[in-house]
C-alpha cells in the first residue's frame, strides 16, 4: 500500500489478491482518495481592528486555487466579490457593531469551519493622525523584539486609555488611569505579528501600527 499527497487530498493505492486458487492468479489494484477539510480562513480587514468608514471596506482571506468562499455580513451588505477570496462591504449608517464571516469550500466539496470577525464601527470617529498628540508622540523601536516604548511627551494627562489590539480587533493589553505615564512599555506578552496601538482621548482615537519580530 502506498500514499501520495496532493494538495488537500491523499491518494492511496491498495493491491487486492484473490484468495481463490486461480491459474494464473488474479491481482487488481484499487486507488482511493481521502479529501481533507480546508483550514479555517483568517479574515484580513483592510482598515485594521476598527472600521473608520461605512462604505467600500475590503475584507479578504488567502486565496486557495479552485476554492469558493461564502461570505455573510450582519449590519451591512456585500457589494462586490461574493464567492471569491475578497469582498467589498458597505455597512449600514448609524451602527456601532457588525460581523463578517466566511466559509471556504474546496474543489472536492469540503467546507472549512466558519471564520468570524467582530467589528467596531464608530470607535474611530474623529480619528486625526495629524493632531498635536500624533505629531509629538513617539513609538520605538518599531519593529520590536521584546517590547516597545510609547513616549507621550506631556500629553499623558489627556489620554483616557491605551489599547494594544491584534488584527481581529481583540484587545491584548490595556493601560488606563495611573498606568498612563510619559514613557511606558507594551508588547511583552504578545506573539510575533502585526498589532495596532489605539490611543483614546475624550473625542479622538489615534491608531498606530506596530510589528513584533522574534
Amino acid at each position: 500500500m502506498s500514499g501520495i499527497g496532493i494538495g488537500q487530498s491523499t491518494l492511496t493505492t491498495y493491491t487486492v489478491v484473490s484468495p481463490l486458487q486461480l491459474c494464473p492468479s488474479k491481482t487488481d489494484t484499487v486507488t482511493t482518495k481521502r479529501i481533507s477539510q480546508p483550514s479555517k480562513p483568517d479574515i484580513i480587514n483592510s482598515l485594521g481592528p476598527c472600521v473608520t468608514k461605512n462604505t467600500g471596506i475590503v475584507f479578504s482571506v488567502t486565496n486557495n486555487p479552485n476554492s469558493t468562499y461564502n461570505w455573510t455580513v450582519t449590519g451591512g451588505i456585500i457589494t462586490i466579490g461574493q464567492g471569491s477570496n475578497n469582498v467589498l462591504v458597505d455597512f449600514n449608517s448609524g451602527i456601532t457593531n457588525a460581523t463578517i464571516s466566511v466559509v471556504e469550500t474546496n474543489a472536492f466539496g469540503c467546507a472549512s469551519a466558519k471564520s468570524t470577525l467582530n467589528l467596531v464601527i464608530d470607535i474611530c470617529t474623529g480619528f486625526d493622525e495629524n493632531s498635536l498628540i500624533s505629531s509629538d508622540m513617539k513609538i520605538y523601536p518599531n519593529p520590536f523584539e521584546s517590547n516597545f516604548t510609547i513616549n507621550l511627551e506631556k500629553y499623558n494627562s489627556l489620554i483616557d486609555r491605551i489599547e494594544l489590539c491584534n488584527l481581529e480587533g481583540k484587545i491584548m493589553e490595556t493601560k488606563q488611569g495611573s498606568e498612563i505615564v510619559s514613557d511606558m512599555q507594551l508588547g511583552n506578552d504578545v506573539q510575533s505579528g502585526q498589532y495596532f496601538v489605539r490611543i483614546i482621548t475624550a473625542n479622538k482615537v489615534l491608531i498606530k501600527s506596530v510589528i513584533k519580530i522574534k
